[in-house]
């Protein structure tokens, strides 16, 4: 099961990739116009218009999709910080024990991040709450957080249980 869970979490973070490239790419192509249409109106005489209509959309979209798609990878990995001059000095034990419960206070925090995201999108979904310029649904800004924070609860509950049974298990 863990192992499954991983694989959706890598496959997130791929997406999470994907997002971040198409907001920078929509970005760029945007910049890219509107350098080349103040060129052109300056040679025309005509005032620039070349732009990206429902950049600030698309480039929210892909940001708020890409942070919460790479978490439960990082919670996967267990590559959060930790203050290894002071962690390793530790009996292996209490390593384990304070991984242990970094993981369910962590499943715990993602529990209420989801809690509270299915309420605002329950919310935003009922009102047909719409962004400003391309008139997306607000709710797609919110599945991404439901996505990354439902599969984090699971990753981080698993190893929290995990962790919390080795610590009491003679070390190998």
């Amino acid at each position: 099961m863990a192992e499954r869970l991983s694989g959706w979490a890598r496959a997130l973070a791929w997406v999470a990739v994907a997002c971040l490239a198409g907001a920078t790419l929509v970005t760029l192509a945007d910049i890219g116009l509107r350098a080349l249409s103040r060129t052109v109106g300056l040679v025309t005489g005509r005032p620039p218009g070349l732009a990206l209509i429902g950049i600030v959309d698309l480039v929210q979209l892909a940001v708020m999709a890409a942070a919460y798609l790479a978490i439960p990878f990082t919670f996967a990995g267990e590559g959060h910080v930790t203050v290894d001059m002071l962690h390793l000095r530790l009996p292996y034990r209490l390593q384990t024990l304070l991984r242990a419960l970094a993981a369910l206070l962590s499943c715990l925090f993602m529990a209420m991040i989801l809690r509270y995201g299915i309420d605002q999108a329950r919310l935003v979904a009922e009102y047909g709450d719409r962004s400003a310029t391309l008139g997306i649904p607000l709710v797609w800004y919110w599945l991404p957080l439901l996505l990354g924070a439902a599969l984090s609860v699971l990753i981080t509950a698993m190893q929290g249980t995990s962790l919390l049974l080795r610590s009491f298990q003679p070390r190998r």
